[in-house]
């Protein structure tokens, strides 16, 4: 989510517990009870979506980190086997194609994390028949084809996964523009309805429908948070 949603979010949540602790005054008017439990749907909705997407993204993430460690492992044993042939057989080429930390195998962008990976099972099956000398033996290369074919695959995320993302994604743009047109075409003005009787209970419900927005880290020395009205008077 946006900044911009967080802060959207959090004075959805102020409304609901406005009118959840002021059911008494608004609960006589059935328009405003509809309106409510309404509103209160759609939020539940809304937090559940939330959840759900950061799971995706963090599901994502989690099986990307673990398949990377696995490959990674892999591509630093069989690279030490294969700097160890270079050296006793003075292949200086490969020696300057290795040349990289190990550290480095694992670390950057995805793309050139698999570039090196890649170089490493070119080289590894060009030179497999000195290999073995040196620890290396065709189960090693085996392996480290499926682990490379395995990280391959959750470089950029399963499709499968992307897609169920971008539905979240769509789903919690719809849910926000729905709760805000409810909160401005109904609740809002209900409010107004209740208000001579109920002054009290209408300046919570006002304040509650401001929306708060930190600027953070770029905010100036002494700015506070700006309040974004709506549109309530």
């Amino acid at each position: 989510m946006t900044q911009k949603e967080v802060n959207k979010l959090k004075m959805f949540r102020q409304v609901l517990n406005i009118l959840r602790h002021n059911q008494p005054i608004w609960q006589p008017l059935p328009a405003f009870e509809t309106g409510y439990q309404e509103f209160k749907a759609d939020l539940t909705m809304l937090d559940d979506l939330i959840v759900q997407e950061q799971m995706i993204v963090s599901g994502i993430t989690k099986l990307r980190n673990e398949k990377r460690k696995a490959v990674v492992k892999k591509a630093i044993a069989i690279t030490g086997g294969l700097r160890a042939y270079a050296t006793v057989s003075n292949n200086t080429q490969l020696i300057q194609l290795l040349g990289f930390s190990n550290s480095l195998i694992g670390n950057g962008s995805t793309v050139a994390i698999g570039k090196r990976l890649d170089l490493i099972l070119e080289k590894a099956y060009e030179y497999a028949g000195f290999l073995t000398d040196v620890g290396i033996v065709q189960q090693d290369l085996d392996e480290f084809t499926q682990l490379r074919a395995e990280y391959k695959s959750i470089e950029n995320a399963p499709r499968a996964a992307i897609l169920e993302h971008k539905q979240a994604l769509a789903e919690i743009d719809r849910l926000f523009v729905k709760i805000d047109t409810l909160l401005t075409t109904k609740l809002d003005q209900l409010s107004l309805v209740v208000q001579p009787a109920n002054p009290g209970f209408y300046e919570k419900y006002k304040g509650a429908r401001k929306i708060v927005d930190y600027k953070g880290k770029s905010n100036k020395k002494g700015d506070g948070p700006n309040l974004s009205d709506t549109s309530l008077g």
